[in-house]
């Protein structure tokens, strides 16, 4: 009996010893910042686009992190990956990126540290965010600083924390890059007054603010503002008149980007099953380009039909019916703009030609084409799936069809050879461009609405325009779940094998362990 209570002992001290290894070890590895990362591209390591930044640092860099105490979801989770990714580049820099962390104390905060806060945040170029929450069936909104400001030298960048903790590495790269190199944070102009969604205060303006300044523009008689350096068109709803286009042009004409996000259809609000045209007033000015968006044709695919939203159930769950006219597009060019993209949903989109701008000298780009059973039909006006099995009309036009483009290069004015409109108002005529750059895509805010890569798809867009699509990369390691690293076909047969085999194994050699401590205590 003695034994075997000495021997219970032991065991229970052997345990006790291997929980607290556990435990110094999971404590020495959270205080040295010790982590195994198995995925293929390392995403959860420090991307090597930030680790030549890091290591390219000469003068220290100072890095003030404004962040709230008591943040609700989803900006405590942003919070907690900030905070965490200041900490893994502070300790990859050796001491030359100097982290300060500015809490604002949340309700404890007296109201003289709370002015402070918001004066030093504000005096350094850091908006507020309006921190939403429910108690009790109510909506509570507090407003908070929540982001870095950089500061090497004389020079200053502000990044945003956003609501997604995926978008801070990408952030803070440019923001690094940028106040290192002495940039200043791009300008894009969003534009309004068209029946254009309320784009610059909807939750997307806060994942396009990661990579640029945004600011709401409206395009009439008067030239677009200097300080642009690109132009975002998305899902107008009323067409823009002459003047306006030759705005656009001369905008283009300077050397500058446009992104166009186009709809050329939509459902009827009070009839869903009929579409109706969308008239943009784009057609004569991207025409004078060299491309072709027609309004009069849509693309459908009857083999490879995307979810489109038919409804809602009794309990308000979203009802999905596979629709030929939301393409599945799995044909996406290896560009900057559909980088980290594997397919895209393209609802109700028009096909785009882009081969006589090609003819002309500039580079065109197919981003997203249908697949090879994609075609585009003149004069559909239903939205009902059994139009594609409709007889096959005579000017139905077979693939490839392009459905989102990127232009590139010098482009002739769609008015060099036309009377301007509004002749005697102000603004200089230009009629041959620096290189300019032109994304189009026939699927407007549907095609925003229907996945979350289009987000993705919009974001790189807009990094290209402002010519800033180095670090794309970053932005594509966080569209997809993080593969694992790949491993051969005789590495993945011993896993297998080692699997199967091991767990026998260990029970064999315990077995024979305790007869051969059986024998011995019998002898």
């Amino acid at each position: 009996m003695a034994m075997r209570a000495a021997a219970r002992r032991r065991g229970w001290l052997a345990a006790a010893l291997w929980v607290a290894l556990g435990v110094l070890a999971a404590m020495a590895g959270a205080r040295h910042g010790v982590r195994l990362d198995l995925t293929a591209d390392g995403r959860h390591g420090i991307a090597p686009e930030t680790r030549a930044l890091i290591d390219a640092i000469d003068d220290p860099v100072e890095a003030l992190a404004f962040v709230p105490s008591d943040a609700p979801p989803p900006f405590d989770r942003v919070v907690r990956a900030l905070q965490d990714l200041l900490e893994d580049y502070a300790r990859a820099s050796g001491g030359k990126l100097r982290v300060t962390v500015r809490a604002d104390g949340g309700a404890d905060a007296s109201p003289a540290d709370r002015h402070a806060l918001r004066a030093e945040a504000l005096g350094l170029g850091l908006k507020p965010v309006d921190l939403q929450a429910w108690e009790a069936d109510r909506r509570i909104v507090r407003r908070a600083y929540l982001g870095v400001v950089l500061l090497h030298g004389d020079h200053r960048v502000v990044v945003p924390g956003g609501e997604r903790p995926e978008d801070l590495p990408h952030a803070m790269t440019r923001g690094l890059r940028d106040v290192l190199d002495g940039r200043h944070r791009p300008l894009v102009g969003v534009a309004h007054g068209h029946g254009e969604p309320a784009l610059v205060d909807s939750p997307v303006a806060a994942l396009l603010r990661t990579g640029a300044d945004l600011e709401a523009v409206e395009i009439g008689v008067d030239p677009l503002p200097a300080r642009l350096d690109a132009l975002l068109i998305v899902a107008p709803r009323r067409p823009f008149d002459a003047r306006a286009c030759y705005v656009i042009d001369q905008f283009v004409m300077q050397g500058r980007a446009v992104v166009m996000l186009l709809d050329t259809v939509e459902r009827a609000p009070s009839f869903p099953d009929v579409l109706v045209p969308v008239g943009t007033g784009l057609e004569p000015l991207l025409g004078g380009y060299g491309v072709r968006v027609s309004p009069d044709r849509l693309a459908l695919d009857r083999a490879h039909a995307g979810p489109a939203v038919v409804g809602r159930d009794p309990a308000g769950r979203t009802l999905t019916v596979d629709h030929p006219l939301h393409l599945v597009t799995g044909v996406l060019a290896d560009h900057p703009v559909t980088r980290g993209l594997r397919r895209l949903v393209m609802p109700l989109a028009a096909p785009i030609d882009a081969r006589e701008a090609a003819a002309r000298g500039a580079t065109v780009t197919p981003l997203v084409r249908g697949e090879s059973t994609a075609v585009a039909r003149r004069g559909l006006r239903r939205f009902d799936p059994r139009a594609a099995r409709d007889p096959v009309p005579a000017d139905e036009e077979s693939g490839p069809i392009d459905l989102a483009v990127a232009i590139e290069g010098r482009l002739t004015s769609a008015f060099a050879d036309r009377t301007i409109p509004g002749d005697s108002l102000p603004g200089a005529r230009t009629v041959a461009s620096v290189p300019a750059r032109l994304v189009i895509a026939g699927s407007g805010a549907r095609f925003l609405a229907a996945q979350a890569d289009a987000l993705l798809f919009l974001q790189n867009a807009v990094d290209w325009a402002v010519d800033d699509a180095s670090l794309s990369g970053l932005r594509g390691r966080s569209a997809e779940d993080p593969p694992l690293a790949p491993v051969s076909a005789r590495g993945r047969a011993a896993i297998k094998v080692a699997n199967i085999a091991a767990p026998l194994v260990l029970c064999a050699v315990v077995g024979l362990w305790r007869r051969r401590r059986r024998r011995a205590r019998d002898r």
